[in-house]
């Protein structure tokens, strides 16, 4: 239930701030996912809207921003550099 309502405020940040709109562009590594209907790439972004409000649809740094900016926190996003054997930290930080 928390991830929908987290879903929810992000989808509403995305569409109330259009500087996301400018920060937006296509993920050259998409896929088609027939899970959730998505039958290619997202190419523009009222398409990428659409289906952020997905439930299926992964989470991106676009979206942790403005989740980040609605809650008023900073998120840390950690990833595993295999070949360093070393863990990567990134921190998104909310805008007033």
């Amino acid at each position: 239930r928390e991830a929908s309502n987290l879903r929810v405020l992000t989808v509403k940040r995305l569409e109330k701030h259009p500087k996301f709109k400018d920060k937006w562009a296509p993920d050259e590594n998409e896929q088609a996912n027939e899970q959730i209907g998505l039958k290619g790439p997202v190419e523009s972004f009222q398409d990428y809207f659409t289906w952020v409000a997905n439930k299926g649809y992964y989470i991106d740094g676009l979206q942790l921003k403005a989740i980040a900016e609605k809650l008023q926190q900073n998120i840390i996003v950690f990833k595993f550099r295999r070949q360093e054997n070393i863990w990567h930290s990134r921190k998104l930080v909310h805008e007033y």
